[in-house]
């Protein structure tokens, strides 16, 4: 029986150890791609004629531009980053002062290996948006609500969903309800659009890209005066 419990205790402590060993991998590639990531976009900074779209890999994996071709827009996703990881990185984003900024974050936040409080999720976006309207008040936000995960996620994602809106309504933004366009009946996310219960296919992105079709179609007009006015100042 003692032999028994020590091949337990050992296959036990072997298999912690090695799941351990995998997250702490996983971790330190994510937090290189990250720093890939921040270099790129220091690089090639935001201007006030841009339409910015921020968040994680929701917003990361696709190309903006071709969804929405002719528009100044640029992504500034990072796949993995949360709600502090966007805090920490809005300082190009803020100080270029774009036309307009839709964001996307939170959805990495709820799971249990990273697991952040309701509370610390919201205090943390009240944090983003009250720097955009201290430092950049001019732009245009447009808080997007978190979308659907698998089912068993729904009722936190709703909780937070409408705690998001009140946060929006505070802060002066534009709340779009994206969660009814990809949840299916039960709440979950929609398979025909994902292939993994959270990351979307083509299709999705051009739902997405519906959505938010009528705020763009006015801030294009804005974009263009504001292009025009460049273009004289320069020439």
């Amino acid at each position: 029986m003692d032999m028994l419990s020590d091949v337990v205790l050992s296959a036990l402590f072997t298999s912690a150890l090695t799941l351990f060993l995998v997250f702490r991998v996983a971790e330190t590639m994510l937090k290189r791609a990250q720093q890939r990531y921040r270099d790129i976009y220091r690089t090639f900074p935001v201007h006030p004629e841009d339409i910015v779209m921020l968040g994680d890999s929701l917003t990361d994996l696709t190309r903006w531009h071709e969804l929405i071709p002719g528009v100044a827009i640029k992504n500034r996703g990072i796949s993995g980053d949360t709600t502090q990881g966007v805090l920490n990185r809005l300082d190009p984003i803020v100080s270029g002062k774009p036309l307009a900024l839709f964001l996307l974050i939170g959805t990495n936040d709820i799971p249990w290996y990273v697991f952040t409080s309701d509370q610390t999720i919201l205090k943390r976006y009240e944090a983003i948006l009250k720097r955009f309207k201290e430092e950049s008040p001019e732009t245009k936000i447009f808080v997007q609500s978190i979308l659907p995960r698998e089912l068993r996620y729904k009722p936190r994602v709703l909780k937070l969903n409408e705690k998001l809106k009140l946060l929006a309504k505070q802060y002066g933004c534009t709340y779009v309800e994206l969660f009814p366009h990809f949840s299916n009946k039960s709440g979950g996310m929609r398979r025909d659009i994902s292939n993994d219960h959270l990351h979307l296919k083509a299709e999705g992105y051009q739902i997405w890209v519906e959505v938010i079709q009528p705020y763009l179609d006015e801030l294009v007009v804005q974009q263009k005066a504001l292009l025009k006015a460049k273009a004289q100042q320069t020439g």
